[in-house]
Formats: C-alpha cells, structure tokens, sequence
C-alpha cells in the first residue's frame, strides 16, 4: 500500500512458485482476495484523511 500515491500493490503466487505483481489498484476500487471470500475493501476509505474532533 502506497498511501501517498493512493494505490495498493497485489502479489499473487503463480504456478511455478513466484510472486508476480498484478495491476495496481487505486482509491476507486475494490480490493478483494481468493484467500478470504466476502471480504471487499474500499479502497477510497483507507486513503481518507482521518477526522479528527
């Protein structure tokens, strides 16, 4: 996750055993993974400036 340029960086393990990097996702989608089904994150959330007060 890079939170300065709003992006996050997927890894995903291919047949022959190394790590490739898909497409960067951005704050406009949604990230969701194989690993844990029903779990969607906004990506827009997670690079909102905290609200303080």
């Amino acid at each position: 996750m890079n939170p300065w340029e709003k992006i996050v960086l997927v890894y995903v393990l291919n047949e022959k055993g190394i790590f490739i990097g898909l497409q960067p996702l951005t704050g406009e989608q949604t990230l969701e993974t194989g690993l844990f089904p029903g779990l969607k994150i906004p990506l827009g959330e997670l690079f909102e400036a905290p609200k303080l007060g």
